[in-house]
C-alpha cells in the first residue's frame, strides 16, 4: 500500500515534510484530479492560514481555473495530476514548471543539508538552468536524465527530488500519484513564508529567459535538423557548443558567454524549438537564426 492508497500516510508524509501553522494568511483555489487528495488537502489545511476552494469536475482547464483564482482573489491556483501540479500565479498566470522544480528542490536542499546530507535534484533535458544554477549555489548536487528515466534514476542515484519542463515530478519522499501535491505544499509554505506575490516569487528564481517549445511546420525534421547542425556543430559559427543527439537535438553554448541553449525535438507536424538564454538580446537572435534555419525551403 502506497500513500496514494492511504489518506493516513499521505497526511503524515505532509505534515513531516511542511508545516504551514507559521504561514502568513493565503487563498489558494485548487483541482485536486481525485476524491482523495482533495479530503488530504482539506485535513491538512483545515483550521490553518491556507484557504482552500476546491473545483471539481471531471477535467482540469486552466483556463476556467484562472476564472475562479480572479475571481476569488487568490493567491495561487493549482491542478494536481498525479505527478504534476500546473501552477498559476494571483494574476491567474502559470508559473513555469522548472520555477517550481526549483522552489522545491531549494527547500528539500536546506533540509538535507541540516540533516548533514547533501541532496541531488534531477532534471531533464529542457528544464531551465535556473534549476541547476541556483540549486548548486544553495549546495546541492544536480544532474540531467531524460525525462523518460527521471522515477528510475530517481531510485538508482538515490535522489530526493526530479523534474521535467513538462510539469512531471518525482520525489523520493512521495509515490507517483502524490509527487505534484508534495510539490504544492511545499510552494504554499515557501510563498507563505515570506511577503512576495507568486508572480514576484516566480520571477525571483527565474534569472533567465525563454521561448517554446514553438511549434514549427516542416515538410522533412531530419533535413531541417541537418541544417541546424551543419550551422551550429560542424561549423560552429556562434562559439564552441556542446552537441547531442538522441531524441532530437540538444546544442549548448552555457558554460561560454554569451549564455544560451537550444532544444529542436520532433513533433506531429514538424518539430519544437525550446531555446533560453541569460538576456532577451541573445535570445531573439539565438532564436530567430535556428527558426529560420529550419524553415529554409520551406513553403511559408
Amino acid at each position: 500500500m502506497t500513500e496514494a492508497d492511504d489518506p493516513d500516510r499521505l497526511l503524515a508524509v505532509l505534515r513531516d515534510a511542511v508545516d504551514l501553522r507559521d504561514a502568513r494568511t493565503l487563498h489558494v483555489v485548487v483541482h485536486a484530479g481525485t476524491q482523495g487528495r482533495a479530503e488530504v488537502l482539506q485535513r491538512l489545511l483545515a483550521d490553518g492560514p491556507v484557504r482552500l476552494t476546491l473545483v471539481s469536475g471531471p477535467g482540469a482547464d486552466l483556463s476556467d481555473l484562472r476564472s475562479v483564482v480572479l475571481e476569488h482573489g487568490a493567491d495561487a491556483g493549482a491542478v494536481l495530476a498525479g505527478g504534476r501540479v500546473h501552477l498559476l500565479d494571483e494574476r491567474g498566470e502559470p508559473v513555469p514548471p522548472s520555477t517550481v522544480l526549483t522552489v522545491v528542490g531549494l527547500r528539500l536542499t536546506a533540509a538535507e543539508l541540516a540533516a548533514g546530507r547533501v541532496p541531488l535534484v534531477l532534471h531533464d533535458d529542457l528544464t531551465s538552468r535556473a534549476v541547476p544554477d541556483l540549486l548548486a549555489a544553495a549546495g546541492a548536487a544536480t544532474a540531467r536524465v531524460h525525462r523518460a528515466e527521471l522515477a528510475e534514476q530517481l531510485a538508482v542515484q538515490g535522489a530526493v527530488l526530479g523534474g521535467g519542463a513538462d510539469g512531471t515530478l518525482v520525489a523520493r519522499d512521495a509515490g507517483p500519484a502524490t509527487a505534484g501535491l508534495l510539490a504544492l505544499v511545499h510552494v504554499l509554505a515557501e510563498l507563505g513564508r515570506q511577503p512576495h506575490a507568486l508572480s514576484v516569487l516566480a520571477e525571483l528564481y527565474q534569472p533567465y529567459v525563454t521561448a517554446g517549445p514553438i511549434a514549427v511546420e516542416v515538410t522533412d525534421a531530419d533535413r531541417a535538423v541537418a541544417r541546424v547542425v551543419e550551422a551550429y556543430v560542424t561549423r560552429p559559427g556562434g562559439g564552441p557548443v556542446e552537441s547531442e543527439e538522441g531524441d532530437g537535438l540538444l546544442v549548448s553554448h552555457w558554460d561560454a558567454p554569451p549564455p544560451w541553449w537550444f532544444a529542436v525535438r520532433p513533433a506531429v507536424d514538424g518539430v519544437e524549438l525550446t531555446v533560453e538564454a541569460a538576456d532577451e538580446d541573445v535570445l531573439d537572435k539565438v532564436r530567430d537564426d535556428v527558426l529560420s534555419l529550419l524553415r529554409t525551403g520551406e513553403d511559408r
